[in-house]
């Protein structure tokens, strides 16, 4: 109603407590899609995520960027960054 953009909410807490999952039922009951920016792991030094490169983080960065300029001016949709 008051037209705000860029609203933000912080889901915290420990691993393994349905942050991610609250997130998806809210994007679901309020009818929006949700655009998930995943997290990058790493295993034995190695980048074992969906980002496979040497710097992980910039990526996710510059893809958290393209999303947020994509879906800027839109209330359809819903960013979830996970692990951030």
């Amino acid at each position: 109603k008051q037209q705000l953009t860029g609203v933000n909410i912080l889901l915290y807490g420990a691993a393994g407590t349905g942050k991610t999952e609250l997130s998806r039922t809210l994007a679901k009951t309020l009818r929006r899609n949700l655009i998930e920016v995943q997290s990058v792991q790493f295993e034995d030094g190695k980048v074992t995520g969906e980002f496979l490169s040497k710097e992980p983080a910039s990526l996710r960065l510059t893809y958290l960027n393209l999303m947020q300029g994509l879906l800027g001016g839109s209330d359809e949709s819903l960013l979830l960054i996970d692990e951030c």
